[in-house]
């Protein structure tokens, strides 16, 4: 694509493009963006051109028809070093040999099973936490929810030290990852320095943890109903996945369950109290479907 054929963007700074705006104010940028130019516009963070696409037609083309055409981008290959070659972060072949391993996990059956521990975990947090009058940060707490749930249905976890662990140590390496993914001229992951020194002690601490938590269940007796346990004994029974490959998985499995779900979580709720229509239909149908 030349430059006369890009779309149209707001007035950007020679070096840092959009940057400012994008980190201190991400919301209004993005959606003044919407407003000012329409399904499509295009900005650069940094030295990294973006391109923000609006209507639903042209979301569907980039995500589904047209995705053969669409790579994953520097957001992606910045958070390698966390994702490594998991789902999130692969490409073509790589992926849709993934995608096939990985679906027989995410049918119904498996995925009713976890139903039970989701509405547990959730009602302890709305009884010890939530509070009839009470202020509550929802980022907060459907994050801190997202995490007990994934611990849970992916690994089998409770709550204990081994999560509170694991949580911590996933967190330092995101904010150090995102911190990158936000700076004009991100460091090479080889240059010698505090932040990548943090980050590879961060990243070992990790690793070791997630290999700890395979192993279990690899050598596990009793059957389990967690994510983990069926990629091992029944989806990939006969050493198809390698130990850095289900490792991979894990991580990404989690995070995405984690972050994405926790701001869908806190959006979603923004979103329905907007509409007490909705917010109506959407407590019958509930109400119904855990009845």
């Amino acid at each position: 694509m030349t430059k006369r054929c890009l779309p149209a963007g707001p007035p950007q700074s020679l070096l840092a493009g959009s940057l400012r705006e994008y980190n201190q104010r991400r919301l209004e940028f993005l959606s003044e963006c919407g407003r000012q130019f329409g399904d499509i516009c295009t900005f650069r963070l940094g030295l990294s051109r973006v391109f923000l696409v609006n209507h639903p037609e042209l979301i569907h083309r980039v995500m589904v028809s047209q995705a053969e055409h669409f790579i994953k981008g520097h957001a992606t290959r910045i958070f390698k070093p966390l994702l490594g070659e998991g789902i999130a972060t692969s490409e073509g072949d790589t992926w849709r040999r993934q995608r096939r391993m990985l679906q027989p996990a995410f049918q119904h059956e498996p995925l009713a099973a976890y139903s039970p521990s989701i509405v547990d975990l959730t009602e302890q947090m709305l009884k010890e936490r939530w509070h009839a009058g009470a202020h509550v940060q929802l980022c907060t707490e459907f994050s801190r929810l997202a995490s007990a749930i994934g611990m849970k249905t992916l690994f089998g976890i409770d709550e204990g030290p081994d999560r509170e662990e694991y949580i911590e140590v996933l967190r330092s390496v995101f904010d150090i990852l995102n911190a990158r993914s936000s700076s004009i001229l991100p460091q090479p992951y080889w240059l010698p320095s505090p932040t990548n020194a943090r980050l590879r002690r961060a990243l070992k601490k990790l690793h070791t943890i997630v290999d700890s938590i395979i192993r279990q269940r690899q050598s596990a007796i009793e059957p389990g109903n967690d994510l983990l346990y069926r990629l091992v004994h029944d989806v990939c029974p006969n050493g198809q996945i390698t130990q850095q490959e289900l490792r991979d998985q894990v991580i990404t499995l989690f995070l995405a369950g984690h972050e994405a779900t926790a701001l869908a979580l806190s959006w979603t709720c923004y979103a329905i109290c907007q509409h007490p229509q909705v917010e109506e239909r959407l407590v019958s149908e509930w109400t119904t479907a855990l009845d």
